[in-house]
């Protein structure tokens, strides 16, 4: 497939879509508004296609214990998220925050906090 490239980096697949202004009466090209950029280099290169698939595809193939799982590590994320988001907001680190177990677990699968620090952590 054509490839352009300048300084390197391509910056078109496919054919350079040029823009021309043409007489009308004669058909004559009379002025290119979108030339190649100097120094662009075309070349044929070989593309992989990707393959690209809805994601409510790939989650209808899920099977019920995947998607379970799926949606409890999201819910977990959101909750983190939002104990942190909280946290850096107000200042404050309550012990009654409706998040603040999940964080804790989540905190610790991934080796971020240890579970046995939050009393250290959260003493007065």
């Amino acid at each position: 497939m054509k490839t352009i490239r300048l300084d390197g980096k391509v910056i078109n697949v496919g054919p350079w879509d040029y823009g021309k202004i043409i007489d009308e009466e004669t058909g004559e090209v009379l002025a290119i508004t979108n030339p190649l950029p100097d120094g662009a280099v075309e070349s044929e290169e070989e593309y992989v296609p990707v393959v690209r698939i809805d994601s409510d595809t790939v989650l209808s193939r899920l099977t019920p214990a995947e998607r379970e799982a799926l949606f409890t590590a999201r819910r977990t994320v959101w909750q983190v998220d939002y104990f942190l988001t909280r946290a850096s907001t107000t200042g404050i680190v309550s012990t009654n925050d409706p998040d603040l177990d999940q964080a804790k677990v989540m905190f610790a699968q991934l080796g971020i906090i240890a579970s046995n620090r939050w009393t250290e952590l959260l003493a007065p």
